[in-house]
């Protein structure tokens, strides 16, 4: 039993570098490692975005889907000497099943991602307000209508737990 004891103690095991415990860690953004092999087949088709700089923020990048003509005309419009770089964040939300499956749909018949989609109608809603009210009401209504169901989850989650 010993003789067990002792090659299981002398068994070589593999050897892992030590963890790093810095503050600051940099991580690489799954986003940016996820194209980058795309950006190095495409390198030669897009424009030159060399004189835009990235953010210092990890969680701050510049958009992919941003096209050449667009570069050029934040450049030509700016009043500064640099051109702007478009900042962008990255942010998770939840929606309906049915409803994120045709936004998919139409942003992928159109050639769009979801994210310039929904920008440019919120954009569009600022600009006109009595399209604004409208997808207000709708909003309004459709949040009060997740609220109850959220409650009714909760209750039904305590009484379970709590009897």
């Amino acid at each position: 039993m010993s003789d067990a004891l002792e090659r299981l103690k002398q068994k070589n095991r593999p050897k892992v570098t030590p963890r790093n415990t810095q503050v600051n860690q940099k991580s690489e953004d799954i986003q940016i490692s996820r194209h980058i092999d795309n950006d190095k087949l495409l390198g030669s088709k897009t424009a030159d975005l060399s004189g835009i700089e990235g953010s210092k923020s990890e969680d701050i990048q510049i958009s992919r889907h941003i096209e050449p003509q667009m570069i050029s005309r934040v450049s030509s419009t700016s009043s500064s000497a640099d051109a702007e770089a478009l900042e962008v964040k990255r942010s998770t939300f939840r929606l309906e099943v049915g409803l994120i499956g045709r936004l998919h749909r139409l942003c992928q018949d159109n050639g769009i991602s979801r994210e310039v989609m929904i920008e440019s109608m919120f954009e569009y809603a600022e600009q006109n307000p009595e399209a604004l009210h409208r997808v207000m009401e709708v909003a309004k209504a459709k949040n009060d209508y997740r609220q109850q169901i959220a409650n009714r989850k909760r209750a039904k989650s305590m009484i379970e737990k709590f009897g």
